[in-house]
């Protein structure tokens, strides 16, 4: 539905987990229920309506951390990756979530949100999460995804701060990238930080996967960090410094790939803490890896992105 719509696939990545969520919630701790989904003018509506015990303090649930019981990632974090939302509960009564997500342009005299593109059916499968911090409008975050030459190229870039000037500084980063992406990852690096100049400036990580070459390319800057879950073990370090204002000599590191590799991608919206280790990926799609680690460690009060990535088997 919210393909028709004609929202970007990020956006459909994320109405899928509020629906995934909201109909666990029910599962769970109400038994019994309905999940509506609606096309309205401009965007996608769902409705979760349920016989439960009822939500007791309704600004407490919508706090950060403080939703004890029931989605996994917490109401404050469907709040957060939709546009409005509506809860109406009442003791022993049951809950309606009203929840709504606009296909519309931000409303901000800026440049039109970024439509960012995640390739379908090539030569990787990816699960992306890309939202602002709870409570703000713009997202200080971006990524770029591209698949050329039997290639694949991940950006994660990461804004200094929030809100519209660190959305405005990587916007012009994503457009660099989308122009010179088949470059080497020191150049694609380098302009960015030409283009960035007096600007407050970013930290990034660019990664390259040569399939043919079975072999993993990465560099970054600052603390977006990867993690591989695989044969190969991956230790990438960063450069020192900011994107735009003090780049220091850029690391430039090649590790073996092999297929059935998980690479996990993701700006400090994600704790470090996280370690793929710990879940059991066989058997879930890069999609529903990328929700379950988003759940789990992304942080409420930063702009946070993970993109996880995968061939297809």
């Amino acid at each position: 539905m919210a393909e028709e719509v004609g929202f970007n696939s990020s956006d459909c990545a994320l109405l899928e987990i509020v629906v995934s969520e909201l109909a666990t919630n029910i599962v769970k701790y109400a038994v019994k229920g309905t999940i509506s989904l609606e096309n309205i003018p401009g965007g996608v509506e769902i409705i979760s309506e349920d016989c439960g015990r009822g939500i007791e303090n309704i600004e407490q649930a919508l706090n950060p951390g403080k939703s004890s019981r029931g989605l996994g990632l917490g109401l404050n974090g469907v709040k957060r990756m939709m546009d409005h939302l509506e809860i109406v509960s009442a003791k022993e009564k049951g809950t309606r979530i009203i929840a709504r997500k606009w296909r519309a342009d931000i409303p901000y005299p800026v440049r039109p949100k970024q439509e960012y593109g995640v390739p379908t059916g090539g030569l990787m499968k990816y699960g992306v999460i890309s939202i602002p911090a709870l409570g703000s409008e713009l997202n200080g975050d971006a990524y770029v995804i591209k698949e050329f030459q039997n290639k694949a190229l991940i950006a994660v870039l990461d804004g200094l701060g929030h809100g519209h000037n660190a959305y405005m500084v990587v916007q012009q980063a994503v457009d660099y990238i989308q122009r010179n992406y088949s470059d080497d990852i020191a150049a694609i690096i380098e302009g960015c930080h030409e283009v960035l100049r007096r600007t407050r400036g970013m930290v990034m990580r660019l990664t390259r996967i040569d399939f043919e070459e079975e072999k993993l390319t990465t560099a970054g800057v600052g603390n977006v960090d990867i993690k591989v879950d695989g044969k190969n073990q991956v230790r990438a370090v960063a450069t020192r410094g900011i994107v735009g204002h003090n780049l220091g000599r850029l690391l430039i590191q090649d590790f073996p790939y092999s297929k059935g590799d998980t690479i996990f991608i993701y700006s400090d919206g994600v704790s470090g803490r996280f370690d793929p280790k710990i879940f059991e990926l066989r058997g879930m799609e890069p999609p529903e890896i990328a929700g379950v680690v988003f759940r789990r460690f992304g942080k409420d009060l930063d702009d946070a992105t993970i993109v996880v990535a995968r061939e297809p088997e």
